[in-house]
C-alpha cells in the first residue's frame, strides 16, 4: 500500500524551529502537524484579492507583523547584549 505522503527533511534556523515548536505546543499539535497547518493555510489563498478594502487590510496586517517582528528582534538583541 502506497502512502499518500511526501517524506522529507527540512533545514531551518534554530530560532525559527523554536517559534514553530512554541506554536505547535500552543495549538496542541506535533511540530509536523503545525508545519502542515501553517503551510496549508499560507498556500490555500492563491488568488489575490481585487477588493481595495481587503487589500488595505492586508497591507495593514503586513505592516503590523513587520513592526512586531522588528520590535521582537530588537528586544531579543538587547536582552542578549545585556547578558554579555
Amino acid at each position: 500500500m502506497k502512502e499518500d505522503l511526501y517524506r522529507s527533511q527540512f533545514r531551518m534556523p534554530y530560532e525559527l524551529y523554536e517559534k514553530l515548536k512554541a506554536s505547535a505546543d500552543q495549538n496542541h499539535r506535533s511540530v509536523n502537524a503545525e508545519l502542515v497547518a501553517i503551510l496549508s493555510e499560507a498556500l490555500s489563498s492563491t488568488e489575490p484579492t481585487t477588493d481595495p478594502e481587503e487589500q488595505l487590510y492586508s497591507v495593514a496586517e503586513i505592516k503590523y507583523f513587520i513592526e512586531k517582528a522588528t520590535k521582537d528582534l530588537i528586544a531579543e538583541t538587547l536582552a542578549k547584549k545585556s547578558k554579555e
